[in-house]
Parts: structure tokens; sequence; C-alpha cells
């Protein structure tokens, strides 16, 4: 666990394509390549980490983690104390109590016009893979998808949710069928959370909710302001109440969904971080089992695999432990 925002703890910039930089904590796990020599990420000696079609470079990266890893993104003490108490409380309460049972289901159609509501679709893979939860859907086709069906779900208490659709370093917003103006949620409605101690896991199958780099300047447009501005995902943990550990993406992410179902990108990802939810398993485990899967099933996707992010204790018993 990265005890840390990323001025204190650097986080890594790679490089894809010939202007676009990731960040990733992935750097930080995966250590080895698969004959068992160590990674450095830079096997090209040219000072640039992570390189993918940079001006014609490849680095040698085989991105699947070697251990579990996560950040807590903090600038201040009150953070690590605030968070520690949660992830305590969290691991001694949570077992056997009815709420871990509900799973939230938030989305809509994320791309207009394309014959699909990817959100939904999204949605019920996930219901479909965890039958044994209470799948509570808030979607733009059925009109329950806003800031307040959204809290009052979050404040019932869940062990899960799961959004599909556009994201922001300051909240999240997707479409109602065939319309292009979109529903939102931002970081002001967190403060309508009551949840406490009743604290889901949420994944963000989203661009930016986990935009490390994001800083005052950018949000009030003025770019000489570096102060780290808490972006959406870790102010979800940070807070008293909201969730216990998110996982979301560092830049623009992208998804490839159909009528069957998601098949790459951050939709894929995200199915199959559920999917591999069974009693026990800890945070970490369902991410690198998601990643894994990702890279042996699709292909060596340094985007996705890279960008998206657990904010949170990658050693949280999800669900807490039965001997506590």
């Amino acid at each position: 666990m990265l005890v840390g925002d990323i001025n204190k703890i650097p986080i890594r910039k790679t490089w894809m394509g010939n202007e676009m930089d990731i960040l990733t904590d992935l750097y930080y796990a995966d250590l080895f390549n698969s004959d068992g020599s160590f990674c450095s990420w830079d096997s090209n000696n040219n000072g640039l980490f992570g390189e993918y079609a940079h001006n014609g470079f490849y680095d040698l990266v085989d991105l699947y983690p070697d251990v579990y890893i996560g950040r807590i993104p903090c600038s201040y003490k009150f953070d690590v104390k605030n968070v520690v108490n949660k992830i305590i409380t969290y691991e001694k309460t949570t077992y056997t109590s009815d709420w871990f049972k509900n799973l939230i289901l938030c989305g809509g159609d994320t791309f207009p016009g394309y014959g699909v509501f990817e959100g939904e679709v999204v949605s019920d893979c996930i219901a479909e893979n965890m039958p044994e939860f209470n799948h509570i859907r808030l979607w733009t086709s059925t009109n329950t998808f806003n800031h307040n069906t959204i809290n009052n779900a979050i404040n019932n208490g869940a062990g899960f949710l799961a959004y599909s659709g556009h994201g922001y370093e300051v909240g999240f917003g997707t479409s109602p069928p065939n319309e292009n103006q979109r529903i939102e949620y931002f970081n002001r409605y967190l403060f309508d959370l009551s949840n406490k101690n009743k604290l889901p896991v949420i994944f963000f199958d989203a661009c930016s909710t986990a935009t490390l780099d994001y800083t005052l300047g950018k949000f009030l447009g003025v770019d000489l302001i570096k102060i780290p501005f808490p972006t959406f995902a870790w102010n979800l943990v940070r807070m008293i109440g909201g969730a216990i550990a998110t996982i979301g993406a560092t830049r623009v992410a992208y998804t490839n969904v159909d009528e069957n179902g998601p098949h790459a990108g951050a939709g894929y990802l995200v199915l199959q971080f559920f999917k591999s939810y069974n009693e026990g398993i800890t945070v970490g485990e369902m991410f690198v089992s998601a990643k894994n899967d990702y890279l042996n099933n699709i292909f060596k996707d340094p985007f996705t695999v890279e960008e998206f992010i657990l904010i949170g204790d990658p050693s949280l018993k999800v669900g807490g432990y039965h001997e506590l």
C-alpha cells in the first residue's frame, strides 16, 4: 500500500502513442519479466518509461502484476487517520451485515445513437455473474439514475457499486436513451452521503475519476496553481462514509460494448473484476485477477491495464473478517 499523494510517492508516467502520457501505479507491481528477470520499464534505456508506439519506440513490459498494489493518495495526516480507521472498522464489522449483499448498478446510454445502452448492458452482465447479491439498478432508461437515488442507495448500504458511463475528475455522468444531454453526479453531492460504516467497493468504468495529478489550478482554470486537488475517486475514500475502496482511471478510458456485452477496454475490465469475487477474497486479488484475465483473453493493452488504479488498501478483506 502506497501512502501519500504523487508529490510524496511519485506515480510513474508512461508513454503511449506520440503525445499521450499515462499515470500508473502498475509500475510498482510489475517488477519482473516472464523469465524472472527484473523489469525496468525502460528496456531501451532512453529515460522514457513504458513506451508503447511512442515515436516508434516500445519498451518490454509484460504488464502482469507481481504484487498487489493500492494507494492512499493522502496529502494530510488526518486523511491517513480517517482511512485507516475506516479500514479497521470495515474489516471488523462488515461480515454478516445484511447491507453488504446489496449491489448498486449505475448506467445509461453512454454513447447515444449507437444502438445499445452500453452502461446498462455492462450492469446486466455484472448482475448475471453475482446472483447472490440484491441488484439495485439505477438506470437512465428507467428514470432511476440521479444524485438523489444514488445517494439513497449508498446510504442504505451496499457491498459494491458498479458505475459504467462517462467520468470526470470531479464526478461522472451518462445519458438517457438516445439523448446527448447527460445526467451528472458531482463532488458536491457527496455532502449528502450518510452511510457512515456501510461502505461499498466502487469500480468506475469511466474516464478520469482517479486523475491523481489533478490540481486546484486545473479545477479553477489557473495553470500556475499546482496545489493537489482531490480527484473524485479519492474523495469517496478520504471522506467519512463514502467508499472503502475505489478503482478508477487516471486518464481518458475507452470501451467496446455491444448487445452481447463488453469485449475490450474499461467495460471488460470492470466485468472481470466482479466475476472474480468470492467470499474471503481481498480487493487487491480481485483487481489483479481482472487484469490477468484481460491480458490473457483480450490482448496486451497497456492503455487500459495501466491507467486503472486501486485507491485503498489492496489487502482489504472484502466483506470483512469472519474471525473478528
